[in-house]
C-alpha cells in the first residue's frame, strides 16, 4: 500500500509487490534437462545424453574436431575453436570481468568496445592460431576431419 504522506515510498512493513517477482518460464530449460537425462547406447554402453555432449565439447577443444556417435568427424575452423574455448570457460568460471572505460570528446559519441574482434586479427595471428590447432590435433593422433565447421 502506498505511503500517502506525500514523501513517496511504502508503509513500513508493507511490500510494493505483495505477489513477489513473477516466476520465469522454465519450460525450455526443463525440456533440455529431461532430454539431457535420457540415455543413449554408444559403443555398447548406456550414456546420459548430457554426459555425451560434455565429452564431445571437451574432445572438440582438445582435438579441434567434433566427433559424432556415428563415427563421423567435423574439423573446426580456428575461429569456431576459439569461440568454443571462450564459451567453455564462461560455463566453468562464469564470464570474465569486463572493465569498461568511457572516454571521448564532448562533441562526439562515446565509443565502447569489448572482447576480441577476430575480424581484426592479422593473417599472421590467424596462422598462429591454426598452428596451435594443428599441433593439438597431431599430439592427440587425430586424423583430419571429413568436413569443415
Amino acid at each position: 500500500m502506498a505511503n500517502l504522506t506525500g514523501k513517496g515510498g511504502f508503509q513500513k512493513g508493507k511490500s510494493g509487490n505483495p505477489g513477489g517477482r513473477p516466476k520465469k518460464d522454465r519450460e525450455f530449460t526443463e525440456l533440455l534437462e529431461r532430454r539431457g537425462a535420457q540415455t543413449l547406447e554408444v559403443d555398447g554402453k548406456r550414456v546420459a545424453s548430457k554426459r555425451l555432449l560434455v565429452d564431445m565439447v571437451w574432445d572438440a577443444i582438445l582435438t579441434g574436431a567434433i566427433k559424432f556417435t556415428d563415427g563421423s568427424e567435423l574439423k573446426m575452423k580456428p575461429l569456431y575453436w576459439i569461440e568454443t574455448v571462450k564459451w567453455l570457460y564462461a560455463q566453468i568460471d562464469g564470464p570474465p570481468k569486463q572493465n569498461i572505460e568511457l572516454s571521448g570528446s564532448e562533441d562526439s559519441p562515446v565509443r565502447v568496445s569489448h572482447g576480441l574482434d577476430v575480424a581484426q586479427l592479422t593473417d599472421d595471428e590467424l596462422a598462429f592460431l591454426e598452428g596451435i590447432i594443428t599441433r593439438l590435433t597431431q599430439s592427440t593422433g587425430t586424423a583430419s576431419g571429413t568436413g569443415a565447421a
